[in-house]
């Protein structure tokens, strides 16, 4: 897969928000693509956690008999980090700093995903 298309929408994604990391991870957690980062942030280990997050909310959404979940938001004082899902294979996950304007980043994210969603079928 040529991941350059990839990585320019990841970097459109970060332009105008506060993003430290845009990554796209495989729902096994291996990142595909990176933009950015975090320092001492292991990325591998990053996408296997995001992964983990998505998939326990998948699977306590299938207890429920509630459909799989379209975002994971983790909330914290220093900022934000959003999982997304992409399909049954993939999974884009942005980490904010603060963000006054979280709606805005929200139809970005939603704007990035459709673009590589296109690159992957």
């Amino acid at each position: 897969m040529d991941k350059s298309p990839i990585v320019d929408s990841l970097r459109e994604l970060c332009t105008g928000h506060m993003v430290e990391i845009a990554c796209l991870i495989n729902k096994n957690g291996d990142v595909e693509a990176s933009v950015g980062s975090i320092e001492p942030l292991q990325l591998e280990t990053f996408g296997i956690m995001a992964a983990t997050i998505f998939g326990a909310a998948s699977t306590a959404n299938d207890q429920l008999k509630k459909n799989k979940p379209n975002k994971i938001i983790v909330d914290s004082p220093d900022g934000d980090t959003v999982i997304r899902g992409l399909g049954k294979k993939y999974l884009l996950v942005v980490r904010t700093k603060k963000d006054k304007d979280l709606d805005e980043l929200y139809q970005d994210l939603n704007r990035t995903a459709a673009s590589i969603m296109r690159r992957l079928d």
